[in-house]
């Protein structure tokens, strides 16, 4: 049997729970990574990577920073697409996607696989 603590903190700008707290803390002092690879719920040039779930983006965002190389993977859709919280910016890393839209086929940082 498992028991996981999930105590309800408030940060400024929202709240977190406990479990992605230590999950960001043993990330950001224990963990460097070669790689890594994140999906996101949506991309734009101004609010950069986002999802919905607050402890999600704190859990990412801190693995982000740990690793040498960042990768996004994602589909077309998501472009052009916002959820309530950012966990990196649009240049943190390199963005993996099947179709590379119009209005981002400038962008140094997205590469088209199949």
């Amino acid at each position: 049997m498992r028991t996981v603590l999930n105590i309800l903190n408030f940060v400024l700008g929202g709240f977190a729970t406990t479990l992605a707290w230590l999950l960001a803390t043993l990330v950001s002092v224990v963990l460097i990574f070669t790689k890594g690879f994140f999906g996101t719920n949506g991309i734009t040039r101004r609010e950069g990577f986002t999802t919905p779930d607050t402890s999600e983006a704190i859990v990412k965002s801190t693995a982000m920073k740990q690793c040498k190389d960042v990768y996004i993977l994602t589909d077309k859709s998501k472009f052009g697409e916002v959820s309530s919280v950012t966990f990196g910016g649009v240049t943190d890393g390199k963005i993996l996607t099947e179709e590379i839209p119009e209005e981002y086929q400038d962008s140094k940082n997205i590469l088209k696989v199949e």
